[in-house]
């Protein structure tokens, strides 16, 4: 399904991007399964968001090396940027680590595969991207994906 919806990458540059997509999914996945094996659930989830903030700054410092930054002042982009600081790194991250505590991973983590549908829906309501056949397929298998695994889950 995302594949669809991403209307099958074939370029070098593009399989590059899936493959690290691909590794930033293996290390999320691997992070909260590591959270909730060595029962980090006890640290307080405030402090957790930090740390993981704070901890990823050497990496995307490094990062930067091989992907310049490049950043716009504008009332715009400022805006942007603080939502982005305050809305996934800090109220999603404090609510996933919330979550996390009280929920299974699996109940907790399938949903998310809804993202690269929830942004071409978006992209499409607010800035009037069309959708293709094949992206309208993707999003199909996505959701279905995700309410078959959630129907069938057994604790």
């Amino acid at each position: 399904g995302i594949s669809l919806v991403e209307n099958f990458a074939v370029s070098a540059t593009e399989l590059f991007g899936y493959a690290l997509a691909l590794l930033s999914a293996l290390a999320w996945g691997l992070g909260t399964v590591f959270y909730k094996y060595f029962k980090l659930d006890s640290i307080d989830n405030l402090l957790m968001a930090w740390l993981q903030t704070g901890l990823s700054i050497p990496f995307i410092a490094l990062s930067s090396l091989f992907y310049p930054i490049r950043i716009h002042w504008n009332l715009a982009s400022i805006l942007i940027y603080l939502f982005i600081g305050f809305g996934t790194q800090g109220i999603a991250y404090i609510l996933w680590y919330d979550l996390i505590q009280n929920e299974s991973v699996i109940i907790v983590s399938i949903p998310l595969l809804a993202t690269p549908a929830v942004a071409v829906i978006t992209s499409i309501i607010l800035i009037k991207e069309t959708l293709s056949i094949v992206q309208l397929i993707g999003i199909i298998l996505i959701m279905a994906g995700i309410a078959i695994s959630q129907i069938f889950h057994i604790k």
